[in-house]
């Protein structure tokens, strides 16, 4: 028998396959050991181009130094980016504690997105380590450490390093909308990569070899979920990572979903709502 979560997955990932070839998976990863996906060498600055499959690969864009840890793409075509280390980007400097947005056709930071930077955090050494919005510019970041305090609109809010915050785009006011208790199934782990799919599922890419809702992944891969049904799925693998020594983990996510099949990924959520985790 065919479970109707196997055919979304496979529907996933098959029309995944065309889109990304059109519009694109961007990742960046966290070493600078060889990194190869057809294609390369690339570093830890680097934002990689590929699709699900590996089959290709392109350098997208750089920082000049730092560590990139989130990246995005908003619909003004500006970048969200946060680094590791301290970032410079054309001689334009950060803070490591910064979610910055970048506008890729000046050249220029044009400010903190949402204002988020070092001195929105008092627990020490802050620093995000994935980032992605939804379609009303609403922020959902995670960060390093395990404990992490972030002054906000509402007040304040602590939380730990698989934590994933929403901060509402409108009013400031931050919250928890995804516990790392429920993402992870041994209720202990890191987000590296985040995007938003459009219906409140996530590609996720996660620090260190995780199981979700049942699924093994790997500190390479990046993975399908979706909150509401708690289900997971392969998107990419690590297995694309091609130099035959070195794995890699990602650190970075971004994809690009195509406007006439946002209907289909929309879908997906369904599909995947009918077989939940036991």
């Amino acid at each position: 028998m065919i479970h109707a979560r196997t055919i979304a997955v496979a529907a996933l990932a098959a029309f995944a396959g065309t889109a990304v070839a059109q519009n694109g998976l961007f990742i960046s990863v966290a070493d600078n050991l060889g990194t190869e996906i057809n294609g390369g060498p690339y570093t830890d600055n680097d934002v990689i181009q590929t699709d699900t499959g590996g089959t290709f690969s392109s350098l997208f864009f750089s920082m000049d130094s730092g560590d990139l840890d989130a990246f995005h793409i908003l619909p003004s075509g500006n970048y969200l980016i946060s680094s590791l280390f301290n970032g410079n980007i054309g001689g334009n400097t950060f803070d490591d504690a910064d979610l910055i947005e970048y506008n890729p056709n000046t050249g220029a930071i044009v400010g903190n997105y949402l204002g988020i930077g070092l001195t929105s955090f008092t627990s020490s050494a802050p620093d995000i380590s994935a980032a992605t919005t939804d379609e009303n510019g609403n922020l959902y970041f995670s960060m390093l450490g395990s404990t992490n305090t972030m002054n906000h609109t509402g007040g304040s809010i602590t939380f730990t390093d698989g934590d994933i915050i929403r901060v509402d785009a409108n009013t400031g006011i931050a919250s928890l909308f995804l516990a790392e208790a429920d993402l992870f199934d041994d209720g202990d782990g890191d987000v590296y990569g985040l995007h938003w799919m459009g219906d409140g599922s996530l590609l996720i890419s996660a620090n260190e070899d995780e199981m979700i809702s049942g699924n093994q992944f790997l500190d390479g891969d990046v993975f399908f979920y979706d909150p509401g049904s708690d289900n997971s799925g392969p998107f990419f693998s690590e297995s694309s990572f091609t130099d035959g020594v070195n794995t890699h983990d990602i650190d970075a996510v971004y994809y690009n979903i195509p406007a006439p099949a946002s209907a289909v990924i929309l879908g997906m959520g369904g599909l995947l709502a009918s077989r939940r985790r036991r």
